[in-house]
């Protein structure tokens, strides 16, 4: 019974990544990256300072 839910839940997670690899992909969801690339770039200044200090 373990078992089968195991194989399940690797079965839909092994589904998940394929399909958000997928889309990652998609040449018409350029912008999301362009955008989350940019937000990781410049992102908030309280977003910075927090990352900046939580490092060494």
């Amino acid at each position: 019974m373990a078992r089968a839910e195991a194989d399940r839940t690797l079965s839909h997670l092994d589904h998940e990544i394929v399909a958000a690899l997928t889309d990652f992909r998609d040449p018409n969801q350029e912008w999301r990256r362009l955008f989350s690339e940019l937000l990781g770039t410049f992102g908030t200044p309280s977003d910075q300072g927090r990352t900046m200090r939580s490092g060494f």
